[in-house]
């Protein structure tokens, strides 16, 4: 193989390589399909901002689920920002009930009333019992941090680290959970990245933009009926 030709094996095999990742940069989703998992009805819940841990803390802790992120700062927006991008995403399935925020803490009130000190998955059962729903999808923010700089100079990028959790009414088990977990870092820290260079036009996103992103990559996997 002359010169000419091994450039072009490497470039070719990068492309498939890189290919292979596109959509998969800082999304994770597991679903877990067990006997009368079927949910034909769901409850969906206003984000919510994991509670900082202690000063300094390097990592902070899901609250349903126990996964471990990344702590930072999260904007005081964040909580409407994601929680709308979701809604909209779901608007316009009619199995889809989108509580509000005043309907979500009432739920929530109850539930911490008659329950006391139980697993957050406990409380979203039984938020779903009140609602009469089959599920429950619930989402908790650990990082939400904006950019410092421009579209195409930055001192710092955009971090936003997310989850969301499907629970079933019937056993309070979550059946499903997507994440996003995502700084935008320069291309040559992370060749696998390149289709999400292109995609973004080599432009540094701010954290709403990147949210945007996040949603959109999470839900693809969402297991919904219509």
């Amino acid at each position: 193989m002359n010169g000419i030709g091994k450039v072009c094996f490497w470039v070719t095999a990068l492309w498939i390589l890189c290919s292979a990742c596109i959509g998969c940069g800082g999304k994770h989703t597991e679903l877990e399909k067990k006997a009368g998992s079927t949910t034909k009805t769901i409850a969906v819940l206003p984000f919510e901002a994991e509670a900082a841990g202690e000063t300094g803390q390097q990592y902070v802790t899901c609250s349903v689920c126990g996964s471990a992120y990344k702590a930072g700062h999260i904007e005081p927006r964040a909580e409407t920002v994601l929680s709308d991008l979701l809604f909209e995403k779901l608007k316009d399935n009619p199995n889809i009930i989108l509580l509000t925020l005043g309907q979500s803490k009432g739920l929530w009130a109850d539930a911490l009333a008659s329950l006391g000190g139980v697993p957050y998955t406990k409380i979203l059962q039984r938020v779903g019992e009140k609602s009469g729903t089959d599920a429950v999808l619930y989402g908790r923010i650990f990082r939400y941090e904006e950019r410092e700089g421009r579209t195409y100079s930055v001192q710092r990028p955009a971090s936003v680290a997310f989850d969301l959790h499907l629970v079933r009414t019937s056993d309070g088990v979550i059946i499903w959970k997507g994440r996003f977990d995502e700084t935008q870092a320069p291309l040559m820290e992370n060749i696998l990245r390149f289709p999400s260079y292109l995609k973004r036009g080599g432009k540094w996103l701010t954290a709403d933009e990147l949210a945007g992103e996040g949603v959109d990559k999470v839900m693809e996997d969402f297991p919904q009926e219509r």
